[in-house]
């Protein structure tokens, strides 16, 4: 009876140090930033998700660097339904698509939506353009997404961003970091037409001279 005792105990200790080593490894490989923001999973998702990762919130103001984290399809949903992303975003007359990386002030995030003709999209008005993705490196899968209730929001891409200092030249504000969909003019000298935007926004305030704690 006692040598029973013992294989039992042995065994049972045996399945404590398992689980223990799943949970372990389990939290290691879903470990997360301690600040972040876009990561939740929604009932109403956009064409365009976004979300920041960062280790603090306390910055420099000339160094402000986030992890800036996007898609502009949900591949889990294209492929459950055979569905091509690109016709959420096309418009008759218009046969190319191209997407923009912006940054803005919080104020003038709403100057540029849906449904309008930009004769430059490397030149916006009070937005800083990063850089332009075309339709085959969008839909390629590299800038996918997936979404579920328990995970939330996994972004195939991801890129390290520089806010500019001018950006943050108040004691308290909000920046916009935005990805807009446009749709190629066919002739030259025609209007690009924004088929979709979307945008990620942040409150900052002001320590002091030199630094902003940024509010996810």
């Amino acid at each position: 009876m006692r040598e029973l005792f013992k294989i039992r105990t042995k065994n049972a200790f045996g399945i404590i140090l398992a689980l223990l080593a799943v949970s372990l490894l389990f939290t290691s490989c879903n470990q997360k930033s301690r600040y972040e923001k876009g990561f939740g999973y929604t009932f109403t998702p956009h064409s365009i998700m976004l979300g920041v990762r960062a280790d603090t919130d306390t910055f420099d103001k000339n160094d402000l660097t986030l992890d800036i984290y996007y898609g502009v399809h949900d591949v889990g949903y294209d492929e459950k339904y055979g569905n091509d992303p690109r016709t959420g975003y096309r418009k008759e007359g218009y046969e190319t698509l191209l997407f923009g990386l912006y940054l803005c002030d919080g104020e003038h995030i709403l100057d540029i939506v849906n449904d309008m003709e930009i004769p430059d999209y490397k030149s916006i008005d009070k937005h800083y353009f990063i850089r332009e993705i075309s339709e085959e490196e969008a839909f390629s899968g590299a800038y996918g997404l997936e979404m579920s209730y328990l995970k939330g929001i996994t972004y195939n891409h991801s890129e390290s961003v520089s806010i500019p200092a001018e950006l943050l030249d108040k004691s308290a504000g909000s920046f916009a970091v935005k990805l807009i969909a446009f749709c190629e003019p066919v002739s030259e000298g025609e209007s690009y037409y924004t088929s979709t935007v979307g945008f990620i926004e942040f409150d900052y305030e002001a320590i002091d001279a030199d630094s902003v704690r940024v509010i996810f």
